[in-house]
């Protein structure tokens, strides 16, 4: 019984020094694995680094279209008010015009009445 104790003893280091080999096999692949961790973490925070870099730019750009919004409504309302305006002024012209050839008819069918009625115009022809 002896020389079984002791092959089983044997056995029992054997099994030992291999699951000795194995830890050791599992603990290098644990440090790669926590290396793999540790490049992305880092690579997180590069991708996080990146998302705020956009969201800066993509708030700047925002912003200035708002701003280049709200300057082209302010132009656009300054053109409507000097067009309208412009506008106005064409109408009140118009009349003006319209009145003063209307007058200018007026003065031309009495003056075409006067010489009607002071000369003999048989005798022009």
């Amino acid at each position: 019984m002896k020389d079984k104790n002791i092959t089983l003893e044997m056995l029992a280091e054997k099994i030992d020094t291999r699951f000795d080999s194995v830890d050791q096999k599992f603990a290098t692949i644990d440090k790669r694995f926590n290396d793999i961790d540790e490049k992305f973490v880092s690579i997180d925070q590069r991708f996080n680094g990146i998302d705020e870099k956009f969201n800066e730019v993509n708030q700047k750009i925002d912003n200035g279209l708002v701003s280049v919004n709200k300057k082209t409504d302010e132009g656009f309302a300054r053109m409507e008010g000097r067009f309208f305006l412009m506008d106005k002024k064409i109408n009140s012209l118009d009349q003006k015009m319209e009145s003063g050839f209307d007058r200018l008819d007026r003065h031309i069918d009495t003056l075409a009445g006067m010489l009607k009625n002071h000369f003999d115009w048989s005798k022009v022809a």
